[in-house]
């Protein structure tokens, strides 16, 4: 499996140094998945996280079809 599937730190609690991590590159509007690779988390579990601490992750727009 990818790294952005399962991740390396699949299982594991968050440290504090990887929410402040989380938290420094949301603030930089880095996408999910780079935030994945860099984090070792899956995109679901970047997203789980980012709610529970009250920062909702956007969603991509498709432009072509958004009004």
């Amino acid at each position: 499996m990818s790294e952005t599937t399962s991740g390396r730190n699949s299982g594991q609690d968050w440290t504090d140094d990887q929410v402040q991590q989380l938290r420094e590159l949301a603030k930089g509007n880095t996408p999910v998945g780079v935030m994945s690779v860099k984090l070792g988390r899956s995109e679901d579990s970047i997203r789980s996280r980012r709610s529970r601490r009250g920062s909702a992750c956007r969603r991509r727009v498709d432009r072509r079809t958004a009004t």
